[in-house]
């Protein structure tokens, strides 16, 4: 009927609006890295800038996701270049998560919402850290947010680079923070990484 194919058609457009929507944040979150890395170079004599990233296109072709993982097999493996810690991105530099095992010809992947996932993040325009863990009910929980910080929903998360990872990659929006006892805020986010939107990802070669 015509309601059916209007329908298609706003899911659709939903989901290039969603993809649009990324890969803007994406942008967003990358200027303010190198803005940040401009102004350590600036104070920093002797310190080179980072080279541009090299990226393999790679393709989903399996997920292993029940109640104690969330895991993807991609095509690509040891003899594309691919080694194990290799962040995995989508379009907008959002992060989809590290490469956990590598093959000849294919890798597996440790998905953000893995309980096994823990990222070093910074809360977008602030210099607060933090730590991402995977969490297959909420998303993601993070951890060593105190009192004192500043957090509220809608604050964008991003990689820090501390753990090795590539610094100011898109990791996902706090949904939830709750007040409560002890020394830490409990703080949930939601990632940003979606498997419906495609099986295409990128991995950062070194």
């Amino acid at each position: 009927s015509v309601s059916f194919f209007n329908k298609r058609a706003i899911v659709r457009e939903n989901d290039k609006l969603k993809t649009e929507n990324n890969i803007l944040l994406g942008r967003i979150a990358e200027r303010e890295g190198l803005k940040r890395e401009n102004d350590f170079l600036r104070n920093e004599l002797g310190v080179a800038p980072r080279l541009d990233s090299k990226l393999l296109i790679v393709e989903i072709f399996s997920v292993q996701k029940n109640g104690l993982f969330s895991t993807a097999l991609i095509n690509k493996g040891r003899a594309d270049g691919i080694e194990r810690s290799m962040a995995v991105i989508t379009s907008g530099n959002i992060l989809a998560g590290k490469v956990s095992e590598v093959f000849e010809n294919s890798a597996l992947v440790v998905l953000v919402n893995d309980p096994r996932s823990a990222v070093s993040i910074r809360f977008q325009g602030t210099s607060v850290l933090a730590e991402a863990e995977g969490d297959l009910q909420n998303g993601l929980k993070i951890n060593e947010v105190t009192y004192q910080e500043e957090v509220k929903e809608g604050d964008m998360i991003v990689t820090s680079g501390l753990d090795g990872l590539n610094e100011s990659l898109l990791v996902g929006r706090v949904s939830k923070v709750v007040s409560g006892g002890g020394l830490f805020r409990e703080v949930i986010a939601k990632p940003l990484f979606d498997l419906s939107l495609g099986s295409d990802l990128f991995v950062i070669l070194k």
